[in-house]
């Protein structure tokens, strides 16, 4: 199962930089090909992740691309930015509070 919660955790601070992940990413990225599993999984602890359904040119089929939400990207974007902020003003403890506190948003959305 730690393996598991490892991949889920990997994708998702993956999708956390902003990018968007395909199967064929995931088999590249992270040694599976069961993306749309991690993403159902990560949904149901309340994560939004977006599917963007997209036709291969060259051969007519469908596959996914995953994305977080701009819900989720925006709140973290946001701390991020404040964290940025507060170093280059000299207030080093405060970007230190603020990167603490994004990271247990990410740490609540992996756990809940």
């Amino acid at each position: 199962m730690v393996e598991k919660e490892n991949k889920a955790n990997e994708i998702l601070k993956y999708l956390q930089t902003g990018k968007e992940l395909s199967t064929m990413q995931g088999i590249e990225l992270f040694n599976t090909t069961s993306i749309a599993r991690y993403i159902q999984e990560l949904r149901n602890q309340g994560i939004e992740i977006n599917t963007d359904i997209r036709k291969n040119e060259k051969t007519g089929s469908s596959y996914g691309v995953y994305t977080l939400s701009s819900k989720e990207l925006k709140e973290i974007s946001t701390m991020l930015q404040n964290a940025k902020q507060c170093k280059s003003s000299g207030k080093v403890k405060d970007a230190e509070n603020i990167k603490k506190n994004v990271l247990e948003l990410v740490n609540s959305y992996i756990e809940n």
